[in-house]
């Protein structure tokens, strides 16, 4: 005998979210307004539901902060000259209903400073794209040169953990890249530093430069022309869809320029600045070649290129006329023939 046995799987849920940058650690100054946010809590979720977020302690007099429960982000709800702490120590606790992941938050009240120039003194410093260890800038030769009264030796720190993926602080408060910046991405960067002696509070605005990091792009990897056959010398081919290149590298002089390449290419020749195509040979004979297939290329002043391919095909129009097949006549009469001598044949019309 033969049974058929069906088994149905039934999915489980399979939400696995994970904290980006945990444990967190946020400052905020001492005479930060009721409603500033402070940082965010982030979660990497790929396909899982709509979160909620959510924080504890345990402090009896309350805290001044919360969280928005869909956003993650955390805010002063309350003046932070009504409590005490410079430092407080919260569960953040995300869920869906289902599972919940937890990971903890520090935040530090840096007291409000005695001076207020001194929250407005920004340093500006410029540093070129792609450079992990490259060197910024020393923050207070910079501070003074602004003007600003630093401490001697005023052990800076920088505040923003986003920032500390990117920059870090040497002892003698020289700011470092630990990682490679991305203009295209970021192309700015303003940094918060403390003085762990004094409290007093800096911003730093890292300007990042533009390099010849990127090959300029087309808006497709293929592309189709037509043209007619017969064309004359100097006729534009219809391209679909129309070419189009994008070069993310915005730096001062940046050009590229497109080229046509393959055996076919002396027919034709391309605008740089159009993309349009044009037709620069003799004759076109679809009779002769139907389709002409090519390769554009992108090529910028770094000689960073990419390509597309490019089919061009030749249309039929109607130049050539109507020829018989075979020059022999299919019948032929004899002229020798005597009427008078050949046979009738018989009348089959009575």
């Amino acid at each position: 005998t033969l049974a058929v046995v069906t088994i149905d799987v039934m999915a489980t849920h399979s939400w696995e979210p994970r904290f980006e940058g945990a444990p967190f650690e946020l400052w905020v100054g001492g005479d930060a307004p009721v409603g500033t946010s402070i940082g965010q809590i982030r979660v990497v979720d790929l396909a899982g539901p709509e979160m909620l977020f959510d924080m504890f302690h345990s402090y009896h007099e309350g805290v001044p902060f919360g969280i928005e429960e869909t956003s993650g982000t955390v805010s002063v709800l309350s003046p932070l000259k009504k409590y005490s702490r410079p430092t407080y120590e919260f569960e953040v606790v995300v869920t869906d209903g289902r599972s919940s992941l937890a990971t903890n938050l520090t935040i530090h009240v840096a007291p409000a400073p005695r001076s207020t120039t001194r929250w407005d003194t920004v340093v500006h410093f410029t540093i070129q794209e792609n450079l992990s260890g490259g060197l910024v800038g020393n923050v207070v030769a910079a501070l003074r040169n602004a003007g600003a009264r630093v401490a001697p030796d005023p052990q800076f720190e920088l505040v923003s953990p986003e920032a500390r993926h990117f920059f870090t602080l040497s002892q003698d408060a020289t700011l470092y890249t630990v990682a490679p910046l991305d203009y295209e991405a970021h192309p700015n960067h303003t940094l918060v530093v403390v003085s762990s002696r004094t409290s007093d509070i800096f911003y730093v605005h890292v300007k990042v430069e533009d390099v010849n990091d990127n090959a300029p792009q087309f808006n497709a990897v293929s592309y189709e022309g037509v043209i007619k056959e017969n064309s004359a010398s100097g006729t534009s081919v219809r391209i679909h869809p129309m070419i189009h290149v994008i070069d993310r590298d915005t730096y001062t002089g940046a050009t590229y320029y497109l080229q046509l390449l393959g055996d076919s290419s002396p027919l034709f020749t391309i605008d740089s600045s159009s993309g349009d195509i044009i037709f620069v040979g003799q004759t076109l004979d679809r009779e002769v070649k139907e389709a002409y297939n090519l390769v554009l290329v992108a090529r910028d002043d770094g000689n960073l290129t990419s390509n597309a391919s490019l089919t061009i095909t030749v249309e039929d129009i109607n130049d050539n006329p109507p020829r018989f097949t075979e020059r022999e006549p299919l019948f032929s009469a004899r002229g020798d023939i005597d009427e008078s001598s050949s046979r009738k044949l018989p009348d089959t019309s009575k």
